[in-house]
Formats: C-alpha cells, sequence, structure tokens
C-alpha cells in the first residue's frame, strides 16, 4: 500500500522528528510511504525537517491551518497514494493508535474516511481537558450531525486517514481551521465515514495555535460553516421569497410598510446570491491550490 503521510506543522520543533520516526517505525513494513509537510514555522521546526530524508517541506505561507491542509492534501493527491494520513505533530496523538487505522483500513474497503474520537470510549483524554473546549466540540460536533448525514462523537480527532478519491474531490473555502469543513465536504460528496476512538494526551511542549483564542475561532469558523451548510440560501431566500409575498399581499391591503417590506426582501435575496457567489470564487481559486507551493 501506498501512503502519503501530512503533517501540518506551526513551531513543532520538539515534537516533529520524533513523530516522523515513529510514524516511519509503525508504517515502513510492506509499505511505500510519502511524507509531506506543511509549515507555518518561525522556530527550527524547518531546519530539522529538511535535513530528515524522503521527507517533501513545503511553504504553508503563514496563512493557516486550512490553507496548508488543502494545500498538501491537492499535493498528495499527484502522488497517487492509496491512502492519505493527516497526523497532529504536537505530541497529543498516540502514535502506536497508527496501527488501529490500517487494521481498520484493510477490513472495511467500502469505508472513505477513518476518524479519531477522543469520545467513543471512557478515559480517552488523558489530562484535565478544558470545559470550554468540551463545550465547543459538542456544539461543532451538534452542527455537524445536525446538517449532514454523518452521527460523529468528535470532529477534531488528531488522526485521519482516507481515500485518495476524499483529496481529489476535497473543497476547502476556510483557512484558520479545516476540521469541520472536511466533514461537511464529505457529507455532500456522500463518503462513507467511521469513527474510531483514539486518546488525546497532554501536550508536552507549547500550546494550540488553533484554538488560542475561543472568539477568533467563533469568528473565522462560523462564516465558513454557514456558508458551506448552505444556510445563507436556505435563510435569506425563504425569507426574501416569504417577503415578497408579503409585499404583494401588502399592495392589496394597502398597507403603507410595502415599500419597506419590498426592500428588506430584496435586501435578503441579493444577500443570498452575493455570499452564493463570494462561496463560488473561493473554491474557484482554491480550485488547483496545489501550485501555490
Amino acid at each position: 500500500m501506498h501512503y502519503v503521510i501530512l503533517l501540518p506543522v506551526k513551531n513543532e520543533e520538539n515534537t516533529i522528528k520524533g513523530t516522523i520516526e515513529k510514524i516511519v517505525s509503525k508504517l515502513k513494513l510492506n509499505n511505500k510511504l510519502s511524507f509531506l509537510v506543511i509549515s507555518d514555522s518561525s522556530d527550527s521546526t524547518d531546519e530539522i525537517v529538511s535535513k530528515i530524508e524522503n521527507v517533501k517541506l513545503l511553504n504553508g505561507s503563514n496563512i493557516g491551518l486550512g490553507f496548508s491542509v488543502l494545500l498538501g492534501i491537492k499535493k498528495a493527491v499527484k502522488l497517487s497514494p492509496d491512502y492519505i494520513f493527516i497526523i497532529d505533530t504536537d505530541g497529543q496523538v498516540d502514535l502506536d493508535e497508527i496501527d488501529i487505522f490500517i487494521k481498520e483500513s484493510s477490513e472495511n474497503k467500502n469505508i472513505d474516511i477513518f476518524l479519531s474520537s477522543r469520545f467513543l470510549g471512557k478515559n480517552l483524554i488523558k489530562y484535565d481537558y478544558p470545559k470550554i473546549n468540551m463545550l465547543g466540540t459538542v456544539i461543532l460536533k451538534n452542527i455537524i450531525n445536525l446538517f449532514t448525514n454523518f452521527k460523529v462523537t468528535d470532529s477534531h480527532g488528531g488522526i485521519r486517514l482516507f481515500k485518495k478519491k476524499v483529496g481529489e474531490r476535497l473543497k476547502l473555502i476556510g483557512d484558520h481551521t479545516y476540521v469541520q469543513e472536511f466533514l461537511i465536504d464529505a457529507s455532500q460528496n456522500n463518503f462513507k465515514v467511521k469513527e474510531i476512538p483514539c486518546k488525546w494526551l497532554k501536550r508536552e511542549y507549547g500550546k494550540s495555535k488553533v484554538v488560542s483564542s475561543i472568539l477568533l475561532y467563533i469568528f473565522n469558523v462560523a462564516p465558513v460553516l454557514f456558508i458551506r451548510l448552505n444556510l445563507h440560501k436556505k435563510l435569506f431566500y425563504t425569507l426574501g421569497f416569504l417577503g415578497l409575498f408579503y409585499f404583494i399581499y401588502s399592495l392589496f391591503i394597502k398597507n403603507e410598510n410595502f415599500l419597506t417590506i419590498f426592500n428588506i426582501s430584496m435586501l435578503l435575496l441579493i444577500s443570498g446570491y452575493l455570499l452564493e457567489a463570494v462561496k463560488n470564487v473561493i473554491l474557484y481559486i482554491k480550485r488547483d491550490i496545489s501550485h501555490n507551493d
């Protein structure tokens, strides 16, 4: 089997070499491995990676995790792998669990995506997980389950394994992160997902860069989810057309606010149209992001 190992990193000088060595030890037997490290680092991470044999280092341009992952996936697809791994490099993933993903993928050929879950079993989180983070995870998980055909327990797991075709069809508009949008896109493409219970270890070095600020995370993620779930069309178009019907009714009953009703209705319809246009423009620009090293 040919696996592409995708490792997004930002200032992981203390863990990146050990992570790569451990992955090699778990997968090298009878497998072809290709490593892509997409870096937004300002420490010595890039220097360390550049000295490791058979590892390709890509510049993530410090735009965000979502951008880096999309760039890495589109590069990975061009290597024609059987499967692509995305593995966190911050030390919170138990790399011994890679064996479980390999076993599951060999036994479940009908499954397109395998996700790690910290909540599929008891005592998988090996430290005092912040309550605010837990609340956010529960909210985001429920949003995914409400608006897609999945029933996941965790959208933020540190290991993902998926078939090449998933990467080929993947479209992302968000740059800050990718985890929820990845699942939304997978649902829209009718891919099959299976979760695997996995541990979540305490970080020995540094802090999370993606969720460094809860408010910033919400600010970046909420608009992306709103658009990728097509809520702009469902909400604005529905209210806009209802408003137009009420506008016509207002003309018959001589409602003096008929012009205001018309203006609000048109504003809603135009807003929905413009948001859809913006989404399509972003997807068009990113359609071959792999050229942007």
